[in-house]
């Protein structure tokens, strides 16, 4: 039977992303979408001023790859993200919604929905399960930060987790740059 755990692996393991059931045609539509734009921009040579936006990933951070990132704060909290390749698939952001404050969300769950200009919801997964503190409300009044520092200033979640040192093992470490 299909489990988070093993959506997860799957992404690890070179998916394009996955999609749970049950699922609406729109939800298809908007992953669809974000695939073909993944692979126009892949294939697209890059232009002169895009080679002047470099994405500076720091270390110790883990993600979900092409979907979400998480970073294990100080005080023990995790600071989730979009990652930077399911951000530059989406274009034209309209909203940002997102769990609200004491929810809690579990590793793979849904915990962000951005819709596009032509009315796409794209779904963000949770990198890791637990209680949601916070939202980043400066992303909701200005996504730019989404797009130019998605790994700092674009963060979008603060989460206490529950079962960190399980998750851990469910993601993948980023590279830093």
């Amino acid at each position: 039977y299909p489990s988070i755990k093993s959506a997860v692996q799957a992404i690890k393991l070179g998916a394009f992303d996955y999609i749970s059931k049950p699922f609406t045609p729109n939800e298809l539509r908007s992953l669809v979408s974000r695939a073909l734009e993944r692979k126009r921009l892949s294939a697209d040579v890059v232009s002169t001023a895009e080679k002047d936006i470099e994405i500076s990933i720091p270390k110790g951070y883990y993600c979900i790859p092409g979907n979400s990132w998480a970073k294990v704060e100080q005080d023990g909290n995790v600071r989730v993200g979009i990652h930077h390749i399911l951000i530059n698939t989406v274009k034209d952001i309209i909203s940002i919604e997102g769990s609200k404050e004491n929810e809690t969300r579990y590793q793979g769950e849904c915990c962000l929905w951005i819709t596009d200009s032509r009315n796409q919801i794209h779904r963000i997964w949770s990198p890791v399960s637990g209680k949601i503190i916070a939202m980043n409300q400066e992303i909701r009044r200005d996504y730019s930060k989404l797009f130019t520092d998605p790994y700092k200033e674009g963060w979008v979640l603060l989460i206490a987790p529950l079962h960190l040192e399980d998750d851990m093992k469910n993601l993948v470490v980023i590279k830093s740059s």
